[in-house]
């Protein structure tokens, strides 16, 4: 009897402590001071001396260390590929792993000299390992089963914690952008300048995607090369590059499919054409989205980061949102232009036209006495002897009076 009344006092002391683990993990929607949070309670419910929580980067396929306790401060520069270390081993084994003497476990990567023992266990959100809690002690043997299994059920409870946060983070990040998207269109639709366009549309895609640089590029009148327009935080070396043929580069490739494209690293993608810029200027991932009016591409709009980044469909979808909107105004600026360049067209025409009008009318009233004095001219019937200068003056006045009548008649 003794023996259960031990068990039920060691079940109802661990669900207490759970129950008090849980009201703590769950005070938070901040992601980094939730994984702090079930870290800290984690190595208190462990008496560990040290512990951390690792998650799997999918863009980088590294696990790395997002939170920390008791560890050197260079701890999150550790990245792990899954199998690499015990961490590593319970990743990709999906199973928990309590080591009583890591000195003698060839799978241990060091961090503190005094760790002897050592207990890890996965998150699984979804079903899915998505990273590794782990605990250390410089005791040797530190954590019995009872241990793994109170660890295994805390790491199931931050599991749901840690995938709240990200839902959490994913809506936060989805209204600030569509915050940032309707601020930016508003931006965009109220320049009518095409060059301030531009400006406008690659700083805004720039700030909107934390983006290192961002290019606009359009198609030039035979639709067969993209020349670059725009560009926010470019160096020199790019925008000195050759303009792309849309035939044979990976941006036109954007153009002709009217569909956004990705790159993890264009440092070392076999299809960008341009890698020695990419590593002069630190551009590392690429997202190109197409420009799109009335259904027909006109050009590409591209975000480069300077870290390697896995575009999010939100991000993906926010992008093309905001090429939609600058689509749109750009063709809105060049109609813009071409209403100008026709109202002046008009201007000219009127002010020539008004010149035309008053000329007729200047001739008309020049033609009335130029008639009576050809008319009087004539009539004199002025000759004079062979010799006489005024003879010559008489041919010059009968010369000019028809040279007049002549300039009334194409007037008129």
């Amino acid at each position: 009897m003794s023996d259960e009344l031990i068990e039920l006092k060691s079940k109802y002391e661990r669900l207490h402590l759970l129950h008090q683990v849980s009201n703590v993990i769950h005070s938070t929607l901040e992601p980094r001071l939730a994984l702090q949070l079930i870290l800290r309670e984690a190595v208190r419910l462990m008496r560990a001396s040290s512990g951390s929580v690792a998650l799997f980067n999918p863009t980088t396929g590294l696990l790395e260390i997002e939170a920390a306790h008791g560890l050197p401060a260079n701890a999150s520069r550790l990245k792990l590929r899954p199998g690499e270390g015990i961490t590593g081993w319970v990743m990709r084994a999906g199973k928990p792993a309590s080591v009583g003497e890591v000195s003698k476990d060839p799978r241990y990567v060091p961090l503190l000299k005094d760790v002897c023992s050592e207990l890890a266990v996965p998150l699984e959100v979804n079903g899915v390992v998505r990273g590794v809690i782990n605990v250390d002690s410089n005791r040797p043997n530190a954590f019995s089963a009872a241990d793994q299994d109170l660890l295994q059920e805390l790491a199931r409870q931050a599991a749901g914690v840690i995938h709240n946060t990200w839902l959490y983070e994913q809506l936060r990040l989805k209204a600030r952008l569509l915050e940032s998207l309707l601020s930016v269109g508003q931006t965009i639709n109220s320049t009518l300048n095409l060059d301030d366009v531009f400006k406008v549309v690659t700083r805004e895609a720039c700030q909107l995607m934390a983006g290192k640089m961002s290019s606009l590029l359009l198609l030039d009148e035979s639709r067969e090369w993209l020349d670059l327009r725009a560009s926010c935080g470019a160096g020199a070396a790019y925008l000195n590059k050759p303009r792309l043929s849309v035939a044979e580069s990976l941006l036109g490739i954007v153009v002709r499919r009217k569909k956004p494209l990705q790159v993890e690293n264009v440092q070392t993608s076999s299809r960008y054409q341009n890698i020695e810029i990419a590593r002069g200027e630190g551009l590392i991932s690429l997202l190109s989205v197409p420009l799109v009016f009335g259904g027909q591409a006109i050009g590409a709009l591209s975000v480069y980061t300077g870290q390697p980044h896995l575009f999010s469909n939100e991000e993906i979808r926010i992008l093309s949102a905001l090429a939609d909107l600058s689509a749109i105004a750009i063709e809105k600026a060049r109609l813009y232009e071409r209403i100008v360049d026709v109202e002046e067209q008009l201007r000219r025409n009127e002010k020539l036209s008004a010149l035309g009008l008053l000329a007729a009318e200047v001739a008309h009233e020049i033609r009335n006495p130029l008639t009576v004095m050809k008319m009087l001219y004539h009539s004199l019937d002025l000759k004079f002897p062979g010799g006489d200068p005024r003879a010559k003056d008489a041919q010059i006045m009968g010369e000019k009076l028809e040279h007049l009548n002549r300039i009334v008649e194409q007037i008129l």
